[in-house]
């Protein structure tokens, strides 16, 4: 599994508006490209961490979520014991620590522990490192092989295209173990051309055009662009889960 590096300066650059290139010169980027490799301190990696967990748990964004989110994860998603993460990027800049705090979330709701979750990102750095390793996740060295995975979230937000493709292949033909965190596939064949999409990325076209997931939409996050277009993904065969009660 190959995965493309892009800094988090290089992606605010691409979403700029025409009028709005300057932030983007050399120079600023440049700036920007040096904070992207600053080491920060666990304490400040704490402190940052708690400021987005309060403006997540305050956000409307959160208590439109949390809810429904949490009735489909009690009610028809099976149950997930493991997590694997890819992509999140260096966990001081705002996008990956909201990111991370609405994992946090996630797998509690999942009952996921917190040893049972791996990440992996090519740009992450010692302190994001020690950090993670901290909560008891583990921080592997090396990209994970791309397979199916039984009994696992994956948590995959604003990953490239690619990289769902492959992921989203290795549960074909059986859907029911597959549960994604990440771009709400359907914006791929939605916003491309169907010939592109088909060629470029088969299983996806085939997925969102047989309609075989159902999907829970993120809703919007005014302040950052950090959870815009991810969807929780899931076969829609599913049956109800029993009460025990």
């Amino acid at each position: 599994m190959d995965f493309v590096v892009v800094t988090r300066s290089n992606k605010r650059c691409l979403r700029r508006k025409k009028g709005q290139l300057n932030s983007c010169s050399p120079t600023a980027q440049s700036s920007r490209n040096k904070n992207d490799i600053e080491i920060w301190t666990t304490q400040k990696l704490k402190e940052k961490l708690q400021r987005v967990d309060e403006l997540l748990e305050n956000s409307k964004f959160w208590k439109q979520l949390s809810p429904n989110f949490t009735e489909k994860v009690q009610d028809v998603i099976p149950t997930r014991n493991h997590c694997l993460v890819l992509g999140l990027g260096r966990i001081h800049t705002t996008t990956a620590s909201l990111q991370l705090s609405l994992l946090l979330k996630i797998i509690r709701i999942f009952e996921i522990k917190e040893t049972n979750v791996r990440f992996y990102d090519p740009v992450f750095e010692k302190d994001d490192i020690s950090f993670l390793e901290e909560f008891g996740f583990e921080v592997l060295k090396h990209s994970p092989k791309t397979e199916k995975l039984e009994d696992t979230l994956l948590y995959m937000p604003h990953c490239p295209t690619n990289l769902y493709e492959q992921w989203v292949s290795v549960f074909q033909p059986d859907w029911s173990d597959f549960v994604l965190c990440g771009n709400d596939l359907s914006m791929y064949v939605d916003t491309r051309p169907s010939k592109e999409v088909k060629a470029q990325y088969p299983t996806i076209f085939e997925v969102c055009s047989n309609n075989v997931f159902d999907k829970i939409c993120f809703p919007k996050f005014e302040e950052v662009y950090a959870f815009n277009d991810l969807a929780l993904q899931f076969w829609k065969g599913l049956p109800e889960k029993q009460s025990t009660s």
